[in-house]
């Protein structure tokens, strides 16, 4: 009787564990979407103020690419980005917050600058390099003179996954690319076992629970496609939810048992 009570509940236990963890990795797409919402509504605000700015317009009109970093530099500081761009008219950087020295890169063709440059305003994920960002730009100009456009962001780095892994109450790592490579995550040292595991098992499809086992650690998990302000993809982001965790209280119950 005992046997098979143990059998029958730990059937039932596994089944009962992956629909909780599945309606938990589901529900979290509620919660990143508030938190995205915040963020970038945040670095609207940063960036209109300063966009409206007659003194900064003037620095702009001017050229002077030292005064406008310095200036990019203490708007980043007080607004928390990790960078505040100002570009000119065609799409080159004038002066950047987290680089002061480096200017004339040209982001015309970037999704998120480019609709600027055609005088509207966008957001979405922007990816610099191997990481990502939320990102906002939008347009300078006084009436029909666009005098060029400014771009701030907040990256997706371990700290925002770590805040994210506390309301989600799941791990969560954001991936790069074709969702091999790990940008940051709430995972620490097992980050390079995460992508392992990715390429192990290939592409996942978005908004679909699966099983990934990590370190030996088995986990149900859900991808969400990131992406930039013209729809493209920049990157993943990956809920996972341990079922060891999940089915502790159960395993002990059955030790007792």
């Amino acid at each position: 009787i005992v046997a098979a009570t143990l059998a029958f509940t730990t059937v039932q236990a596994n089944a009962l564990a992956q629909s909780n963890l599945s309606e938990r990795l589901t529900d979290s797409r509620g919660i990143w979407d508030a938190f995205q919402t915040d963020r970038l509504a945040k670095l609207t605000l940063g960036v209109r103020t300063l966009g409206n700015e007659p003194a900064f317009k003037a620095l702009i009109q001017q050229g002077d690419t030292a005064t406008i970093a310095d200036t990019l530099m203490e708007r980043g500081q007080d607004l928390g980005a990790d960078f505040f761009m100002a570009i000119d008219p065609a799409g080159l950087v004038l002066a950047r917050s987290d680089k002061p020295t480096e200017h004339g890169a040209d982001l015309s063709k970037d999704p998120v600058v480019g609709m600027s440059v055609r005088g509207e305003a966008a957001e979405g994920l922007w990816q610099g390099g191997d990481r990502i960002f939320h990102a906002v730009s939008t347009p300078m100009s006084t009436g029909d003179n666009q005098q060029g456009v400014l771009l701030a962001g907040y990256a997706l780095n371990s700290e925002v996954a770590k805040s994210l892994a506390r309301l989600t109450g799941a791990q969560v790592a954001f991936l790069t690319g074709a969702g091999h490579g790990v940008s940051a995550s709430s995972l620490g040292p097992l980050e390079p076992a995460l992508s392992a595991a990715f390429k192990a098992t290939g592409p996942a499809k978005t908004g679909e629970a699966f099983d990934l086992t990590v370190a030996a650690e088995k986990y149900r998990a859900i991808s969400y496609s990131l992406d930039n302000a013209a729809r493209q993809p920049v990157g993943s982001l990956v809920v996972l939810a341990s079922y060891a965790k999940e089915m502790a209280p159960f395993i002990k119950f059955r030790n007792a048992l």
